[in-house]
Order: C-alpha cells, then structure tokens, then sequence
C-alpha cells in the first residue's frame, strides 16, 4: 500500500491512516455483520418460519463458499511469504501492517460463518426445526464479532501509540551508547507512525 508522503500539517506522513481504517473495518464487521446475523438469529428463534426448499439456500452458501476460498487462498499465500514460519497470531502481535493479517482473519471467519449456516440449514430442514437456523445465524454474529474485537484491539494499540518491542529499545541503546564522546543513553521512546516507520526519541548524556 502506498502511503501518502508527509505535509506541513502532517510531518511525519500519513502511515497511521492505515490504523484508523482498519478500526473501521472491524467496527462494520461486528455491527454489520455481527450484529445483525445474531439479531436475525434471535428473531428467527423467537417466531421460526415454516421450512421450504434448502436447494437455493445450499447454492448461494456454495457458491459464497467458492469465492471466499479463493479470497483466503491469496490471503493464505501472502501471510506465508511475509510470516515466514512464524505462528498466526505471534506474527499479528508483532506486525504493525493490519492488512497481512486482516484479510485472512476476514477470510477464515467467513469461511467457518458459511460451514455453521450450511450445518444449522442442514440440521433443521432434517430435524423439522427451523429455530436451529436462528442458532446458527446466532452463533455466526456471536464469531464475527470476536473477530472484530481482536482486530479493533490491534488497531487501537497502534492508534493510541504502540511503540517497539523492548529488546529493539535495547539494541538502540546499546548503539547509542557505543558512539564516541556518549557517556550515558536515558530512556528510549518511541511510537509507529506507520507499518514501516517509527519515531524515536532518547536522552543523550554526552562528555564535556
């Protein structure tokens, strides 16, 4: 993604635009799809409708099916390639670019959201109870949603000024403290001012 070069009124770019929006997205997935997936449960729970021909219902969940694996698939190929084989969520925590991980936890919640509609489908056209495709559609809003907490939670870090992990701190400062003429390094501040870019700021006690 390109981001946008610095201004006069932006000096240290436009990085953080990639945080906010991020926010967004998982706000619309737990209040879009969430949280009207788990009201349409509800509601369905509390006055089920006489059940009818599955076959339509089977097919828009296959062909959904379809186009969401291939989504995850290219989601899937270019974690790896960035994440190396470093685990999902060990490289979510230490990622600061939201999209590497953001479209493949979209995909797979998608992915698992379409198995339970297909099984509370299933289950209650075989059990002649319709209130189970409520309890689906309950359990999927219920997925979503955690999927947006994780993904807000991220984000927010970011937003409200996440900085570099301490043994990066360290490192810093050890090279701070190996130039000529530094007698002593303070503490070491910083913040992610975009997926690539970090501001830092130390204290610098220098020999008269």
């Amino acid at each position: 993604m390109v981001m946008r070069p610095a201004t006069p009124e932006h000096p240290f770019g436009h990085g953080k635009e990639l945080y906010f929006w991020s926010l967004i997205v998982a706000v619309l997935i737990f209040g879009l799809g969430g949280g009207i997936s788990f009201y349409e449960g509800v509601q369905h729970i509390r006055h089920p409708q006489p059940l009818h021909d599955p076959t339509w219902n089977y097919a828009v969940l296959g062909a959904a099916a379809l186009f969401e694996s291939i989504s995850f698939v290219i989601a899937l190929r270019q974690f790896k390639r960035l994440a190396g084989g470093t685990p999902f969520w060990k490289f979510a925590h230490r990622s600061k670019d939201p999209t590497t991980y953001t479209m493949l936890a979209e995909d797979s919640a998608a992915l698992v959201g379409l198995g339970i509609a297909a099984v509370g489908i299933a289950l209650s056209h075989w059990l002649q109870m319709p209130a189970l495709d409520g309890a689906a559609s309950v359990l999927i809003g219920i997925l979503l949603a955690g999927v947006a907490g994780l993904l807000a939670w991220q984000s927010r870090s970011l937003l409200i000024g996440e900085g570099i992990r301490p043994e990066t701190a360290r490192a810093l400062r050890d090279i701070a403290l190996a130039q000529p003429g530094v007698r002593d390094v303070g503490r070491v501040l910083s913040m992610y001012v975009g997926p690539d870019d970090v501001l830092v700021t130390m204290d610098l006690d220098f020999d008269a």
